[in-house]
């Protein structure tokens, strides 16, 4: 496919993440998107974006590809494909377990229900347990053609040896808070309208999202829907602690 036949559109949802996007658009034009990806970051770091970005480009037959208009492209940005498929613990589990990985088994090797291809997105992919990510590495050694993974984690360090060599791993940016507000005020329209209203409260946001654009635009949302003072210093709070790793109860 020539370079000119990728839609830029499709990562524009993406901010920052240059390399990514590179890295995307040259899979994609020399049709070579691999099986399975590995996204590091942090919650609110553009994972979920990243990962459809590269789903609709290898679902998407129309040119420019990925088009964002057919009806392909509509059910993966409404997440309404029966063929995008979102693997969870059971139950109120907080690891992913061998049954999880087990269901996916049951279905890998069905043809699609309405797409040429089939996904599954597995966010918490660094809560598998060994004997979950050693049953995923059996369906990740030969994937039926077609079929693409998606592993979400705050740390690939969490995921076997075996399985990070299976899927490379694509790591989000963190950015800094220079870079936070100068994305935000681009970006977003809200955002650029408190920092000129609220200069200091806008420069707090950015200071507590430590880098995640996702968990700047809650904070600055809070801000916006006019929220109470004690509830938005509720969140700093809330923010720090899972910042730090600590599993405090509100």
């Amino acid at each position: 496919m020539s370079d000119s036949l990728f839609n830029p559109a499709v990562t524009d949802a993406l901010w920052g993440n240059e390399r990514i996007k590179r890295i995307l658009k040259a899979a994609a034009t020399a049709n070579t998107l691999c099986h399975a990806y590995i996204f590091e970051g942090a919650p609110g770091s553009g994972r979920h974006t990243a990962a459809l970005a590269f789903a609709l480009t290898a679902a998407c037959q129309n040119n420019p590809f990925p088009c964002l208009k057919c009806e392909t492209c509509r059910k993966l940005r409404e997440g309404i494909s029966p063929d995008f498929i979102t693997v969870l613990p059971e139950g109120d589990r907080k690891t992913l377990g061998v049954e999880a990985v087990r269901s996916i088994a049951d279905t890998v090797y069905i043809l699609p229900n309405d797409l040429d291809v089939r996904f599954y997105l597995i966010p918490d992919a660094d809560t598998m347990t060994p004997q979950a990510q050693n049953a995923l590495l059996k369906l990740l050694e030969e994937p039926p053609q077609g079929v693409y993974f998606f592993l979400l984690c705050e740390s690939s360090a969490n995921l076997l040896p075996t399985v990070k060599s299976r899927a490379p791993t694509l790591k989000m940016q963190k950015f800094t808070d220079a870079e936070l507000e100068e994305l935000l005020t681009r970006n977003d329209k809200n955002a650029a309208r408190l920092k000129a209203a609220d200069p200091a409260a806008f420069g707090r946001s950015i200071r507590l999202a430590d880098g995640s654009v996702g968990r700047a635009l809650q904070l600055l949302d809070m801000r916006k829907s006019g929220s109470t003072q004690a509830l938005f210093e509720r969140a700093e709070t809330f923010l720090k602690l899972y910042a730090s790793g600590s599993r405090a109860d509100f």
